[in-house]
């Protein structure tokens, strides 16, 4: 709940598209699973990479490596989530603790060796909304410190970062249309200058059309923009990517495919290839997703 900044923030450090998601409608998102888009009774899901080689007339997909694990439990609530590095190999795992009112009250990483790393501990206003969330290392030192604002229907609109001795980090500044949607959100370095502003453009029905990205240089000026295309499911379906001067670095192209309960299984990647003669998109890579299920009524 209130937390679709942090995934936002998390979906942009992920690699490619492959699960990058959008603040959807004005709503109450309650639980990671869902702010994650994932639909049905998910009881985890773990995502794998494997790059495409042209063998002859066709493309080969090379070693599926791993990039994330995600578990529920049967409320949708995340309870662990590994994660992987480039070459596959354990880098992280995170166990998420709740309070009784499933409030997550605190995340433990640890490394591979089951060696803790740091956690970070939040506390909630008496609406429910998170007010405070505090990192620490792994000797138990305050590493940083996060504040939330709110509006008057209990929507996040600002949150500030600060380094041990209140000496300010970061803030982020979001803003809302007429219907309740996410229009758009600012990051600000602690000098108060704008580095990265995200725009969300909707249709008339609210389903999320395109997000762009506007990334800033330490002068205010524009170094890059990244737009965004999603489908009916919220899934990416084209990424372009523009240099400060609005010319086209490169382009990307996703295309699914979907299980049952509409979560998408496979993410084919197709990059832009431009020549003196003509201009193709060329297969890059496969993201798979496997996904265990509750069973109803049972465990």
């Amino acid at each position: 709940m209130y937390r679709f900044l942090g995934t936002f923030l998390l979906g942009l450090l992920c690699l490619s598209c492959e699960s990058v998601r959008s603040p959807g409608p004005r709503q109450q998102t309650e639980t990671e699973r869902d702010v994650l888009g994932l639909r049905g009774p998910v009881r985890a899901v773990s995502i794998f990479r494997a790059d495409l080689v042209k063998q002859g007339d066709t493309w080969e997909s090379q070693a599926e490596l791993p990039i994330r694990t995600d578990r529920f439990d049967r409320r949708g609530h995340c309870t662990e989530r590994l994660s992987y590095d480039s070459d596959g190999t354990l880098r992280e795992r995170a166990i998420f603790l709740y309070d009784a009112r499933t409030n997550e009250r605190e995340v433990r990483r640890y490394g591979p060796e089951n060696r803790l790393l740091g956690r970070a501990v939040s506390s909630y206003a008496e609406h429910g909304a998170p007010a405070e969330s505090r990192s620490y290392s792994a000797g138990d030192v305050l590493t940083e410190r996060t504040d939330f604002q709110y509006d008057d229907q209990g929507w996040e609109i600002e949150s500030q970062t600060y380094q041990p001795g209140d000496k300010l980090k970061n803030r982020t500044v979001s803003r809302y249309d007429v219907q309740g949607n996410i229009e758009e959100q600012l990051w600000y370095d602690a000098a108060d200058t704008l580095v990265k502003k995200v725009v969300y453009h909707r249709d008339f029905q609210g389903t999320l059309v395109t997000r762009v990205s506007f990334v800033y240089a330490a002068n205010s000026r524009l170094s890059e923009r990244t737009d965004i295309h999603f489908n009916n499911n919220g899934d990416p379906t084209e990424r372009i990517v523009y240099v400060d001067d609005g010319r086209q670095r490169h382009a990307e192209m996703f295309t699914y495919r979907y299980d049952a309960f509409g979560n998408w299984t496979t993410q084919t990647v197709k990059r832009q290839v431009v020549n003196k003669n003509a201009s193709y998109f060329r297969p890059t890579r496969i993201i798979f997703r496997i996904f265990e299920y509750y069973e109803r009524g049972g465990t």
